[in-house]
Order: C-alpha cells, then sequence, then structure tokens
C-alpha cells in the first residue's frame, strides 16, 4: 500500500469518526430535547461522540497536513485554504460546545425534570443553533473536499 493511500484511507477514517459524529450527535440531540430518558441518556453517552469527533478531527487534520503535498494547481491552493478556515471554526465553535454546552447539558440531565429547570430554554435554543452550525460547517468541509477531489474546482 502506498503512503498516498494509507493518508487518504486515515482521512476518510477521521471522516466516518467526525462527520459521522456530528451527524449522529444532531440526530440525538433533536430527539433528546423532547424526551426527559433520552434527554438524561443522552447527556451520559456525549463524552464518547465528543471523543469520537475530536479524534475525527485530529485524524483529517493530520492527513489533511500530508495530502495537501499531493495538490498542484493554483485553484486548488484557494479552497485548501477555504478549507482551512472551515476547520478553524469547527474548532472554535467544538471547543465552545465541549466546554460551555457539553457541561450545562450534564448539570441539567442530573435533575428530575430539567425541561422545566431554568435557563432550558435558553439551553435548548443554543442548542439547535450550536447543532445546525456544526452540521454546516462539517457539511461544508466535506462537500468542498469532495468538489477538490473530484477535479471539479479547477484542475
Amino acid at each position: 500500500m502506498s503512503f498516498y493511500v494509507f493518508i487518504k484511507f486515515l482521512h476518510i477514517l477521521g471522516l466516518v469518526l467526525g462527520y459521522g459524529g456530528v451527524i449522529f450527535t444532531a440526530l440525538l440531540s433533536a430527539k433528546s430535547i423532547k424526551d426527559i430518558g433520552l434527554f438524561k441518556a443522552t447527556a451520559k453517552i456525549t463524552p464518547i461522540f465528543s471523543f469520537s469527533i475530536w479524534t475525527g478531527l485530529a485524524l483529517l487534520f493530520v492527513s489533511g497536513v500530508w495530502l495537501e503535498n499531493f495538490w498542484f494547481s493554483q485553484e486548488d491552493i484557494f479552497f485548501l485554504e477555504v478549507k482551512k478556515i472551515l476547520v478553524v471554526f469547527i474548532v472554535f465553535h467544538g471547543i465552545y460546545v465541549n466546554l460551555y454546552l457539553t457541561k450545562k447539558m450534564r448539570k441539567f440531565a442530573e435533575l428530575d425534570n430539567p425541561f422545566e429547570a431554568q435557563g432550558f430554554k435558553k439551553f435548548k435554543i443554543l442548542g439547535i443553533i450550536s447543532t445546525s452550525t456544526s452540521l454546516i460547517l462539517w457539511s461544508s468541509a466535506v462537500i468542498l473536499g469532495i468538489l477538490m477531489s473530484s477535479g471539479l474546482m479547477g484542475r
């Protein structure tokens, strides 16, 4: 197996772990804001998905740095820079989610009826906005990567 194929494999694995984790978490979050039992269970397993997403992002970063050596045209370089900017936004958004929203979710999950707690409505709105933001950022980076690797962006 060539080095390029190995790096591509790592990139795809990172995509499955990261983007797959974001999609699954978004679906789970959408359901859990309507069901107390599911909300509490989601709060317990969120660290697992968070770890998956961060591991995927790390694999994407490392393999992406290596794959950068294989891009040749100036058009690709421009879109690669755009993709890097998206990744920076993904990282900062992920830090916000992990340091603020996940902690709040765990605190609400400890309550008997978190849906009636003071501040839950604000948390719910922030969660919906955050989930949407994650999906938009990750999807944009994935679509840009697909277009770049397919040659549709100027090769």
